[in-house]
């Protein structure tokens, strides 16, 4: 699946619970989600999630979509420290906030390889539920 947009919405879903909960948090409307997954569904040839009544829960496709999803999400972070660590100087404060689900996907190692290039810079992470 090459759709990142699609994968964006897959990890919203699982992380809010549903539709209405990832469409709130991504800033888009229900029917947005809905599309989003039912794209990503038919790109990968299975279902993503269960739907039930008391609402969507992740088939074993969906738990590893969720997976590589939230590590591509710490993927796109850790460029966007790369990126910030392009300043010339090399030094100033960084802070940046992460959800926990990324925390735990290796952004420690990145945390100490960055260190060990930009030992001037202030590193601060912040952890958050979103």
């Amino acid at each position: 699946m090459q759709d990142w947009d699609a994968l964006r919405h897959v990890l919203a879903i699982a992380r809010e619970g549903g539709l209405s909960g990832a469409a709130r948090k991504l800033g888009v409307n229900h029917a947005t989600v809905s599309r989003h997954l039912s794209r990503a569904e038919d790109v990968a040839g299975v279902r993503l999630f269960d739907r039930f009544p008391t609402g969507l829960v992740p088939t074993e496709a969906g738990k590893e979509a969720i997976r590589r999803a939230a590590a591509m999400e710490a993927e796109v972070h850790a460029l966007d420290l790369a990126f910030a660590a392009a300043d010339e100087s090399g030094e100033g404060t960084l802070t940046v906030t992460v959800p926990p689900l990324v925390a735990a996907s290796g952004l420690g190692e990145d945390i100490a390889r960055y260190r060990a290039v930009f030992p001037r810079v202030d590193l601060r992470v912040l952890g958050t539920h979103g």
